[in-house]
């Protein structure tokens, strides 16, 4: 199954997102704040095919991206 790493533009809104639509399983994930410059290693290192750009945590909109 692919992986996507998913972005967002706050800390506040991966919190939102989590606790609104994967409370269930929110014990089996990590928000941590990067730099852009460190995504290309993050994908790579952990076998992430892409990244999710999520727009709106509450609704939710998410933007995929694969790597090439």
């Amino acid at each position: 199954m692919p992986a996507y790493l998913l972005l967002f533009a706050e800390h506040a809104d991966a919190l939102s997102y989590l606790n609104t639509h994967g409370a269930d399983v929110a014990d089996q994930f990590q928000v941590e704040s990067c730099l852009g410059a460190q995504l290309r290693q993050i994908i790579e290192r952990w076998g992430f095919v892409g990244i999710g750009q999520v727009t709106d945590p509450l609704i939710p909109t998410v933007t995929f991206l694969q790597r090439q």
